[in-house]
């Protein structure tokens, strides 16, 4: 269990607590996209730097040791750390509005599988559905839907 606390002033203002599992030992294949094309149109995609889970915690204030090292993204039983999801959505929210020419109402995802720090990541979307799909390599790790009016029924 990792617990997380912010005080202001001495007084306790949040707490949260992730609960993380760790198989070690164990191998799982890793979902793969079983698909003959694309899930939808080509938008766009980014190139996440090593640093990059630092760089967003200082911004946002998500200081989540998955996020940030190597040695302790491994203690929560990850390979690499990994990009923090706000990151990804908000970048998958960015290109969809450049791509699409009108702002996004809302937004929501399901997270499939981590995206390690250094991936490169690529967004596709089919626009008739209001659906996008986030994925590394062949490999599936956010999926999501959006509207560009105030209404949305996601996942």
């Amino acid at each position: 269990m990792f617990e997380t606390m912010v005080e202001q002033g001495g007084r306790p203002v949040f707490r949260c607590e992730s609960r993380y599992l760790a198989v070690r030992g164990e191998r799982r294949p890793r979902l793969r996209l079983a698909l003959d094309g694309a899930l939808g149109d080509p938008v766009g995609g980014w190139q996440l730097a090593d640093d990059e889970g630092r760089r967003y915690a200082q911004v946002s204030g998500d200081w989540n040791p998955i996020h940030l090292w190597r040695w302790s993204a491994r203690l929560f039983g990850l390979r690499e750390p990994i990009v923090h999801g706000m990151h990804t959505i908000a970048r998958a929210c960015a290109l969809l509005e450049q791509a699409g020419g009108e702002r996004i109402a809302s937004i929501g995802a399901r997270f499939v599988a981590p995206v390690p720090l250094g991936s490169e990541v690529r967004l596709e979307a089919d626009w008739a559905a209001g659906r996008y799909f986030v994925l590394i390599s062949d490999r599936l790790a956010v999926e999501g839907g959006f509207s560009t009016n105030a209404r949305i029924d996601v996942l």
